[in-house]
């Protein structure tokens, strides 16, 4: 986690999309808001469980920044 740029004012953004309908495999993941940068990701389904997964992935510092996120169920 050295490589990620200084917290300052930054956010958590999280997301997922879809890998295979068929097989409901979807890829999750924590984003800087500002810079893009990828914090954290997981290969799962589209389950409330999977958002936990990604949530404990996250570099510690990060876990305490605001968090923004699409209407989806799960992220609420």
């Amino acid at each position: 986690h050295d490589s990620l740029l200084p917290l300052d004012a930054d956010a958590v953004e999280f997301d997922e999309m879809c890998v295979s309908f068929r097989h409901q495999v979807w890829l999750w993941l924590a984003v800087s808001r500002y810079s893009g940068q990828i914090l954290a990701y997981v290969i799962a389904d589209r389950s409330f469980a999977a958002l936990g997964d990604l949530r404990a992935l996250l570099p510690e510092a990060w876990k305490k920044r605001p968090t923004y996120a699409d209407r989806y169920g799960a992220y609420k």
